[in-house]
């Protein structure tokens, strides 16, 4: 705990923001939900660039609401460093989405404490550009003139998801018969929805899907790291000269040894509490356990990495951070500009 919290020598000692300390506040369990904000503002560096309402927004009040502190905090940590990066936090449960009405789904539930089955966060740092590339920053984060708990995020649509796996629990990866099979329903779920004769290698872009396009050495992954993943994925369907058949074959037994070799080339806990996901138009991705078919690929001023919304009678719920093959580096911003699409302002809730 003390590398945590030393000012001067811990792993936060050059990041002393908000954001940092709302992850690290998600680590440890606290007796009232206020202090998971309140017990650490002693550990961050106020900025002192932002105007009077922004700061305000951290002011100790023990009368305010639990949500509404948690709320107001997301809120400052957001505006503090003008990026989205505190929502890469959000990884919501099931019965924590359904309480949309207490705590906007934007809200950083620092009072929550992450659990050992929780899904890691994803890795953005592989290139000096990132999926909001092209885009300008964040001009809305503190706007509360239609409610303070709508969070205004600017961006573009990419696509609607149209079908997810199940959720890869800690069960499926640690067993391999259930991990094959999983592997076997993405190939299924994506082979309709993949156009081979425009795309690249379809089991190339799955595996580096799964490995959230990282390889083992911490480098963006490269086909070389992925050949053996691959090929193991190539595995799982018959095809009749280089045409995927219509009845998809899944082998209805793994292979111990050969998914073993597999296993030891690449590192495939991004899969973990995430759902794999292919949309209308054929972008694969890691999602959130939460999402579901008709929610929606954007991407957002700020973010480093594609959001799922889902849309909502009065705005949309924010239901976490994705990485989305083929679209994490500007891609799909320079593909909206080359179609003269328009920037969307989203009401979140």
């Amino acid at each position: 705990m003390f590398e945590l919290l030393d000012r001067d020598n811990g792993v936060h000692s050059n990041s002393r923001t908000l954001e940092s300390m709302l992850d690290l506040a998600q680590r440890f369990e606290q007796t009232e939900a206020s202090d998971s904000v309140y017990a650490i503002l002693g550990l961050i560096d106020h900025d002192k660039a932002l105007r009077s309402d922004e700061a305000a927004l951290l002011e100790v009040n023990y009368t305010k609401s639990p949500p509404d502190v948690l709320r107001d905090a997301t809120r400052y940590a957001l505006c503090e460093t003008n990026t989205l990066r505190a929502l890469n936090f959000i990884n919501r449960q099931v019965d924590m989405l359904a309480d949309s009405q207490t705590f906007p789904t934007w809200t950083v539930r620092a009072d929550a404490q992450n659990q050992p089955q929780d899904a890691n966060w994803l890795p953005t740092h592989y290139r000096a550009c990132h999926a909001c590339e092209g885009l300008e920053a964040p001009s809305l984060l503190s706007d509360v003139s239609f409610d303070k708990n709508v969070l205004l995020l600017q961006g573009i649509v990419v696509d609607q998801v149209v079908q997810t796996t199940v959720v890869c629990r800690d069960d499926i990866l640690a067993d391999h018969e259930a991990y094959h099979q999983w592997l076997g329903s993405i190939k299924n779920m994506i082979i309709p929805h993949f156009d081979i004769a425009m795309q690249e290698n379809i089991d190339l872009a799955i595996a580096s899907t799964l490995v959230a396009g990282k390889a083992k050495s911490g480098k963006e992954a490269r086909p070389d790291d992925l050949n053996l993943l691959a090929e193991y994925i190539k595995s799982l369907a018959i095809r009749e000269d280089g045409i995927v058949s219509d009845g998809v074959s899944i082998r209805s037994h793994v292979n111990e040894e050969r998914i073993e070799a597999m296993l030891e080339t690449v590192h495939v806990y991004w899969c973990r509490d995430r759902r794999f996901f292919v949309t209308a138009a054929g972008y694969m991705g890691l999602g959130p356990r939460c999402m579901q078919p008709e929610d929606t690929v954007v991407i957002l001023w700020g973010g480093r990495t594609p959001f799922i919304l889902r849309k909502k009678a009065d705005g949309y719920w924010l239901i976490g951070v994705a990485h989305v093959h083929g679209i994490m580096y500007g891609e799909a911003v320079e593909l909206d500009r080359s179609r003269g699409g328009l920037e969307v302002v989203f009401h979140v809730r």
